[in-house]
């Protein structure tokens, strides 16, 4: 990965380079009634497209873990699946067990509660967000997974989004 395309990558993750926190924190404004779950299979072309027709956005990655840590019973209609979130590409050197803060950020791993650890995968690819059902979070020690190992053509589980302020 060239130099530029790093910082892009960092820049688009809101990689905060000199410190420990991984994803930056921001002011997040999603209740629980301006997020759309539906369970359904789409790839990323007909993700984008549902949310489009329907003035929709997908949710960041901290949005995303922030929603799932202070609504169980959404993450519970969530488990075994996965949707694709804002973002594209992650460099190698994120890879492994990271953890979530109460902000939503992605920090370094310290031994933590699994309800609490997410696994990264880098990659090219658009990213994505998995929440393991209670039996493999058990078995990797991790609720949550971020890839971006996943082509586009990929069926995910759900589609999960938000409704888009700027229209």
């Amino acid at each position: 990965m060239s130099p530029e395309t790093w910082k892009s990558v960092k820049r688009d993750l809101g990689i905060n380079g000199g410190t420990s926190t991984l994803l930056k924190t921001r002011k997040l404004q999603i209740t629980p009634t301006t997020v759309e779950i539906f369970l359904q299979d789409a790839d990323y072309a007909r993700t984008m497209e549902f949310a489009q027709v329907n003035g929709l956005r997908l949710l960041t990655c901290q949005e995303a873990l922030v929603f799932l840590m202070e609504n169980p019973q959404k993450l519970e209609k969530l488990k075994g699946s996965w949707f694709y979130i804002q973002g594209k590409g992650m460099p190698k050197g994120m890879s492994g067990n990271k953890n979530i803060s109460k902000a939503g950020e992605i920090i370094n791993c310290v031994k933590s509660d699994p309800e609490k650890t997410i696994g990264v995968a880098p990659g090219p690819n658009q990213l994505s967000l998995c929440i393991r059902s209670d039996y493999n979070t058990k078995m990797y020690n991790r609720r949550f997974s971020l890839d971006a190992a996943y082509e586009p053509s990929y069926e995910c589980g759900a589609i999960v989004c938000v409704k888009d302020d700027s229209k």
